[in-house]
């Protein structure tokens, strides 16, 4: 009895072995993996800095602010404070321009160069209009694509192709958790760039509200709508919202909508990517405004 006992015993001894050595290879395989996806962020994150053009040094940065040249944000190295940083964040502040502090060593890495004063300004290649300007300068400002979470440079390119393509002149983003003009921005329109006005707001939802007063139907691309996009009339003054694949509109610009649409899906993918949805929706409002 004591040998089948102890055989007994020290099989479960193994078998809580071999158990401790799966459960340990499993968590070594999720950390690995973990660290993978990391670094695929990291080498996403510097690919999309790296495609952005940028200005460093002091004078460079500090005119261009004063200038009133379009910048998308502005990095400023950790720990960095005298007269001038501070003078630069200060301006920056008055303009309402994106603030990140990073690492120096991330500094070095972008400008391949120590002499860039701890400051640097990713700038844009087209200017940015304010909603203000948009709605006086162009009283045909009666259509507008805006994104929400979007954050690929090759959606908004394709997107401004499209809006080009279909005689429509203004695209609208938010300054922070969005995608911003850059020269891959630039390629990927095919030149729609020069002739799409890209409206840059600080508040998405609040430029709504302000549209909305203004007469503004606000229609909103969403998987989960009832009403097909083609039985909407787009005729009149309309923006049009194009949210992220992965998250849609969010929800307090959702809610603001005055019109959910959807575009059906019949197979087994249930998304299109947002430039391919959105050029569907222009396309349909072209088609709509010209009878």
């Amino acid at each position: 009895m004591r040998k089948i006992n102890r055989k007994v015993r020290n099989r479960n001894q193994s078998e809580e072995r071999k158990f401790t050595k799966r459960t340990e290879r499993k968590k070594q395989e999720n950390v690995s993996e973990k660290k993978l996806n990391r670094k695929r962020q990291r080498d996403d994150e510097g690919h999309r800095e790296k495609s952005e053009d940028y200005i460093y040094g002091i004078n460079p940065v500090k005119e261009a602010i004063k200038s009133q040249r379009s910048i998308n944000s502005i990095m400023i190295a950790t720990g960095a404070k005298n007269k001038n940083i501070h003078e630069i964040i200060e301006l920056a502040k008055e303009r309402k321009l994106p603030i990140k502090e990073v690492p120096v060593s991330k500094l070095n890495t972008v400008c391949e160069t120590r002499s860039h004063q701890n400051v640097l300004a990713y700038v844009s290649p087209m200017e940015y209009y304010s909603l203000e300007r948009a709605l006086k300068d162009d009283k045909n400002a009666d259509f507008i694509v805006a994104l929400d979470g979007i954050t690929d440079v090759h959606n908004l390119g394709a997107i401004m192709r499209s809006i080009e393509s279909a005689g429509f002149k203004y695209i609208m983003i938010p300054e922070r958790r969005s995608v911003v003009l850059n020269s891959t921005v630039a390629k990927t329109s095919a030149g729609a760039i020069e002739f799409v006005r890209t409206i840059r707001v600080s508040s998405l939802t609040n430029s709504i509200n302000e549209l909305k007063d203004k007469g503004y139907w606000i229609v909103g691309a969403d998987l989960s709508a009832t009403m097909p996009y083609t039985d909407l009339d787009y005729k009149g003054k309309m923006v049009l919202i194009i949210g992220s694949e992965d998250k849609g509109i969010s929800p307090s610009v959702l809610k603001q909508c005055d019109h959910k649409v959807k575009i059906p899906m019949n197979g087994r993918i249930n998304s299109l990517n947002a430039s391919v949805s959105a050029s569907i929706l222009i396309y349909e409002a072209l088609k709509s405004r010209s009878k």
